[in-house]
Order: structure tokens, then sequence, then C-alpha cells
């Protein structure tokens, strides 16, 4: 039995084909294998496997429509095949020892120790080393804190591109306790940490990522560019945590260097409700203690208009955060409970305080305070910050609004529906 020429030039062109195929699930494949054989350190036996696996891809890509070897065995056909796969497999890993050449695995240079004895007897340590490869560096910082009684957790991992360890950043971190809550601060982070009921500590970040980029966008109003650095830590000023006053449940961020290029304030301040509630940027307590200096007028008089929307029938997951107001009004059944408006002033509070009643009968009432904070870069965005009236230790959440659209600002309802929208509007009042 034989074959034509025109059969052999489709098996040729089928074997390259399955041949990519098969090269390119295993190069992919081999790297998210290999470390669960290591992991349970069986790492040759794990690329002993891996490799056989791809032989014997390679053997039925040659196999599969072989036009040779036809009077031979089905045996004898699968052994020529794997004979013909092994020049395949060489050129596969001659190919990856050329790729690890021009791409070398990232070197770790720098990997050491270093520790800081608290008056607590705790010791905070930080694993430490330089990585690097022809993309680049990066330093890599693992903290832990050591108890006196020898029990060990992770505080935190924290990387960053080029620069000395964090120890050698801010050789002298701090340790704040009050009850059973805990902050260390290294430089320009700081981590919370409470024991749960079970007894187990948790560790947190302060600030928040949402009163991070607060504080970022605080500090990117004082600057004249609309490509500023994208976080705050990322300019030539510094700021580090200072004195707390951490059992009122506040932290200060102090300049410790001044960027030439930009003038900014001394200082930002965080605050949490309590144990277990995120720190976020306190604009309030971060003026008052920079004081009138960096106190700038707002861009006129602005109202801040409140409209409360409930529809019937709906789920509060059906409905789009994109979705806008009067699309919404336009529902079946929709209406319009509650409007109000004050104006902003950016040293008082203002109070909203709204009634309603839902479709269904229930009697609803919130309560906000407002204040003004500061514009954006952008031309026509705010920010507005709101809290929670009658705590000692508001809850402070800040919203980015644009001139005289409506935003909307929460959502809720009941299984099966009602919904209820809150959506606001900022404007400048003539």
């Amino acid at each position: 039995m034989t074959q034509s020429p025109k059969s052999k030039i489709g098996w040729v062109l089928g074997l390259f084909f399955r041949m990519v195929i098969i090269t390119l699930v295993w190069f992919f494949g081999w790297p998210m294998l290999l470390p669960a054989f290591a992991f349970a350190h069986l790492r040759f036996a794990g690329f002993l496997l891996l490799t056989m696996a791809l032989l014997g891809g390679y053997t039925w890509a040659v196999y599969d429509g072989l036009p040779f070897f036809l009077s031979r065995t089905k045996r004898q056909r699968v052994l020529v095949s794997a004979v013909m796969a092994l020049p395949c497999l060489a050129i596969c890993f001659l190919e990856l020892y050329v790729v690890a050449l021009i791409f070398p695995s990232p070197q770790k240079t720098d990997k050491r120790t270093e520790s800081v004895t608290f008056p607590s007897g705790d010791v905070l340590e930080n694993e430490t080393y330089y990585s690097s490869d022809w993309m680049g560096g990066e330093r890599y910082n693992r903290l832990c804190l050591k108890s006196a009684n020898g029990a060990r957790e992770l505080v935190s991992e924290i990387n960053y591109e080029e620069g000395p360890s964090l120890f050698q950043q801010s050789p002298r971190p701090l340790e704040f306790i009050h009850g059973n809550e805990k902050v260390l601060a290294i430089g320009q982070y700081a981590f919370w940490s409470w024991n749960s009921k079970n007894g187990s500590r948790q560790w947190c970040s302060i600030p928040s990522s949402g009163g991070g980029l607060a504080a970022w966008n605080y500090l990117r109003s004082f600057t004249k560019t609309n490509d500023p650095p994208y976080s705050y830590e990322g300019w030539n000023a510094e700021f580090d945590f200072d004195d707390p006053g951490f059992e009122h449940h506040f932290l200060t961020l102090r300049k410790t260097r001044q960027d030439e290029r930009f003038q900014f304030p001394d200082y930002l301040i965080f605050s949490a409700s309590g144990t277990n509630f995120p720190w976020e940027f306190d604009l309030e307590r971060t003026k008052a203690k920079n004081g009138p200096r960096w106190n700038r007028p707002m861009p006129g008089r602005l109202a801040l208009d409140c409209s409360i929307i409930t529809i019937p029938n709906v789920n509060v997951e059906d409905v789009e955060d994109s979705e806008e107001r009067a699309t919404l009004l336009a529902r079946p059944g929709a209406k319009e409970v509650f409007t109000e408006t004050r104006e902003l002033s950016d040293t008082n509070w203002a109070d909203f305080q709204c009634s309603f009643t839902w479709p269904n009968g229930i009697k609803d009432s919130q309560e906000q305070d407002v204040i003004y904070g500061f514009d954006d870069l952008r031309p026509g965005y705010h920010y507005i910050f709101w809290r929670i009236p009658h705590s000692s230790i508001p809850w402070i959440n800040p919203s980015l609004l644009r001139l005289d659209e409506w935003m909307n600002l929460d959502a809720g309802g009941f299984e099966g529906g009602p919904c209820e929208l809150e959506f606001v509007r900022l404007r400048l009042q003539p």
C-alpha cells in the first residue's frame, strides 16, 4: 500500500501544525505544573514526567497519518515515530536553553534579615533581598513580628523598585499599643492589628486603599500639573508616621522631606471609627493640623442637591451603577420620595436629614453630614466628604463629583423590590 505525494505533503503540513500546538501547550503548562511537584519535593520526578509527556505528544504527532513504514506492525510504527520525535524533543530543549540565556532568571542579591527590638520585647524582622533580571530590579521586604513568647507572625510584604531595604530607609520603626490593638510604623508604612475573639491577631495596612487615594488627591490638589506621580509615596517629598494619638484612633503622617517642585502641607491624618474599622483620610483633622496657610478659598457658592428614588418590584442588583437618574425615573412605578438642597461650606459640616416612606409602607430615615473638601485638577471636579453625625470619631468617606451631574451615591432595597437609590449633584449658585 502506497501513499500519493499529495498525501505526504498533507502529512508534513499537519505534522508541523501538531508540533506547534503541542509545544505551545507544554511550554505554557509546565511552569504551572512544576511548582506543584516542587512543593511535594518531587521536582526531578515532575520534570521527568513532563518530559515524557512532551515526547508522547511528539510521538503522536508523527504517528498520526504517518505515510511511511506502512508494511510494519502498529507497535513498530509507534516505535519508529518515537525515534523520529527525539530530535524534535532535543530541538525544543535547545530552544528553551537559548531563551534562558537571552532572558536569564532573576538573580537574588543583598539577601539578609534585619531586626528591631521594641520596648514591649517584640522583635520586628525584615527578610529582604534584591531581585534583578534583564527587565530591571525589585526590592522585596517581608515583615514578621516575633513576640516575647517565641510566636512569629507575618505582618506584611512590601515590594518596590530600585532602592535600599525598608529598615535602611527607616532605621527606627515605631510601636504603639492601646488595649489589644497595636500599630507598627516604618517610615511611610503603618500596620494595625488587633486580637480577634479566637485569640488570633489580624493585620491590615494604614490607611485603607480608599483613604490612601483620598490623601493622594488632597496632596495632588496642591500641584500645578495634571501629571504628578501616581501616589503620594512616589513624590520626592516624604511623609513618615509621627506622634499618632493612637489611643484616640487617629494617626499622623508628617512631612520629613520637601519636594522643591511642589509646595505640600506638612501633615496628613488618618482616623478610624474604632476597632475593626478601616483607617480613612481625616480631612477635618488634617486641615486643622496644617493651619490656615494651607486653606484655599472655595470656587464659589456651592450647593449640594440630594434626591432619593424608589422603584417597586425591582431588585437593587438589577440596577446598573452607571444608569442615569432620568432613566431610572422613567421606569414603571419609579418615584422621587425625597429631595433637599444644602449649601456647602469648607469649615462647617452641613447636615442631611431625610425621611421617606418605601412603596411597601415602611418608613425610613437617614442622616449624614457633608463638608466641602477640595477641587480636583480636572476642571469642574470637586471632592466632598461625608461623615456619620453624633460620633466622637466619625467615619469619613470622600466622593468625587462633577459640577451639574447627578451621581449615584448609594443604593439599597429588599429582595424582590422595592429598591432605593440616592443621587447627589454639585452645582454653583449665583
